[in-house]
């Protein structure tokens, strides 16, 4: 997905990815990332997570439609302002209404943070 609020999709069986950029934050001891899907879209796979472009031992949870990304202390410590990517992919539920996203005859899917 991009910057954009909302993306048109096609085809309603589409998987799209999801790319959540920031960065850690200095001087702090915990950092936790959290996204929240709307109730009409799933998780598809696993998320990955990389940290100044590599790999991180950060764990990765979903529950539901909450993912969450959490930093150990020290990696945390550590990395004070390094890049951190969180990219996953969803895809809208077989039986989600769809009513509510209906825009000039398309289904827009939404794409911003919680």
């Amino acid at each position: 997905m991009n910057k954009k609020a909302s993306e048109t999709i096609e085809d309603r069986t589409e998987t799209f990815t999801y790319n959540l950029k920031t960065s850690m934050p200095w001087d702090a001891t915990a950092f936790t990332i959290s996204d929240e899907l709307k109730d009409v879209l799933e998780f598809v796979g696993q998320a990955t997570v990389t940290l100044d472009g590599k790999a991180t031992d950060a764990q990765v949870t979903t529950n539901g439609q909450l993912l969450e990304v959490n930093f150990p202390e020290a990696t945390v410590k550590a990395n004070g302002g390094k890049k951190i990517q969180v990219s996953f992919k969803a895809k809208i539920k077989a039986d989600a209404d769809l009513t509510p996203y209906l825009v000039d005859n398309q289904f827009t899917v939404p794409n911003t943070l919680m």
